[in-house]
């Protein structure tokens, strides 16, 4: 069993997962009021319904509301899990800048797509399902930034009572 959750952590830690997730976390946090999203090969969009046949061409693609909270759903989750693999799994000194990098990145674009989903929620604020599932994606980006920006500062913590004192340094304002 351990050896497939090993699996697991390096499949989300390929920089390909990575740099998708976050460029898909970046396009949530660019959403104003009034954006819809589509999703387009794979990847969330903002659409601002400037296209005349947009409804068209969502039923061409088999777009819809639900299909795209579901790909919100997934890369908030998919933020998660590449969190808690680096913060779980042991790492050499030589990959530890790289994670915290990939770490305040995943920070940074979290609490900016939670004002893109509060965009998205004003968007939809007739849709009860929708505003619901906002909602819960907006107060589990918030719980989880907050988790990881703990952990973080105890690692640091723990770093500068193993090695010294260093100069990095995160508040977890």
């Amino acid at each position: 069993m351990k050896r497939d959750i090993n699996t697991m952590s390096i499949k989300l830690l390929t920089d390909d997962f990575i740099d998708g997730t976050l460029a898909n976390l970046k396009i949530i946090g660019m959403l104003q009021k009034n954006d819809k999203i589509k999703v387009y090969k794979g990847q969330i969009c903002v659409d601002r319904g400037e296209e005349t046949l947009q409804p068209l061409w969502r039923w061409l693609n088999r777009d819809s509301r639900d299909v795209s909270v579901v790909h919100l759903r997934n890369t908030v989750n998919n933020a998660m899990k590449i969190a808690h693999s680096i913060q779980t799994d042991g790492a050499t000194r030589h990959v530890v800048n790289m994670q915290e990098w990939t770490l305040r990145r995943l920070i940074d674009e979290m609490q900016a797509a939670e004002i893109g989903l509060q965009n998205l929620r004003a968007t939809y604020m007739c849709d009860g399902n929708t505003v619901a599932a906002l909602d819960v994606l907006t107060e589990r980006l918030k719980a989880n930034c907050d988790e990881i920006k703990e952990k973080m500062v105890a690692q640091q913590q723990f770093n500068i009572n193993e090695d010294g004192p260093s100069d990095n340094t995160l508040s977890s304002d």
